[in-house]
């Protein structure tokens, strides 16, 4: 955000606030309506400065991401358009069109419910299984709920499976953190958890590439094993892949190794021939 923009933006929000706190120490009505008007005021030029940036192509996507989702409405209000491109917040590709970006687009990588509700997505003009696939790397379960909701597949790759899914998988990867012989609790993995089993209940399919198996099975290792016996409890229940498939993620030496305390919870899962007792 611009600096001017950003200076009215916390002009405003101070005074707003301090109607409130003006309030709740009895002040007269004098000073109310004084603090009222100047609420007003700061608004106006708020408002303005807000109709100056948007005749730059590229700021939709760059405020759509830092302003309070009542802001964003003003913004569309006044004519800004969350589907056109621009170029993204990283400043290496800004001048590359390949990697322009919009700011429904943005909206969904942030994941807030709440902005991406704003902008309002359209099944007949977005594609909504791209934006969930976008919002399935960092957003919520509310979020999910509300693009599903609106119709999104999860199912379009082209093997039938899910992106949204794998975006959902990715999220197990505890990144740096995941040290050799540190072993994450289901804490750590509970939001990917939760994403995962809302998408398999609306049908999402998993059908890896061969690098997003071993990829998930690097992830499954640095967790605590009861983690990778719920996302086996997830798969099995949504029938959401061939048994043969979870045989080839768990069937690996290391991964036998790994869910060696497990065994009999896998016998009851049905997995048979991968006890390793």
């Amino acid at each position: 955000m611009n600096q001017p923009l950003a200076v009215l933006e916390k002009q405003y929000m101070f005074l707003f606030q301090s109607l409130s706190d003006l309030m709740a120490q009895g002040a007269t009505a004098e000073e109310l309506n004084a603090i009222r008007a100047a609420i007003v005021q700061s608004r106006s030029n708020y408002w303005t400065a807000i109709n100056k940036v948007l005749h730059d192509d590229a700021v939709f996507e760059k405020v759509v991401l830092l302003l309070p989702a009542v802001f964003v409405s003003l913004l569309m209000w006044a004519g800004g358009d969350v589907r056109s491109l621009g170029p993204c917040l990283y400043k290496e590709y800004t001048t590359d069109p390949e990697c322009y970006t919009t700011g429904l687009t943005e909206a969904c990588y942030s994941g807030k419910v709440d902005l991406i509700k704003k902008l309002k997505p359209d099944p007949a003009l977005d594609n909504l299984p791209e934006l969930l696939h976008h919002l399935a790397l960092f957003g919520t379960k509310d979020a999910l709920l509300y693009l599903l909701e609106l119709g999104a597949d999860p199912n379009e790759k082209p093997n039938g499976g899910s992106s949204a899914l794998d975006a959902a998988l990715w999220r197990l990867d505890p990144g740096p953190i995941g040290l050799d012989g540190f072993s994450l609790s289901r804490v750590s993995a509970w939001e990917a958890l939760e994403n995962i089993g809302l998408l398999l209940a609306h049908g999402a399919i998993w059908n890896p590439e061969p690098y997003q198996m071993n990829s998930l099975r690097k992830s499954l290792m640095a967790h605590d094993t009861s983690v990778t016996v719920d996302l086996l409890q997830l798969f099995r229940k949504h029938s959401s892949c061939p048994a043969a498939l979870i045989h080839k993620l768990i069937g690996t030496p290391k991964m036998r190794e790994h869910l060696a305390s497990q065994s009999w919870k896998l016998d009851r899962l049905g997995l048979k021939g991968f006890s390793t007792r």
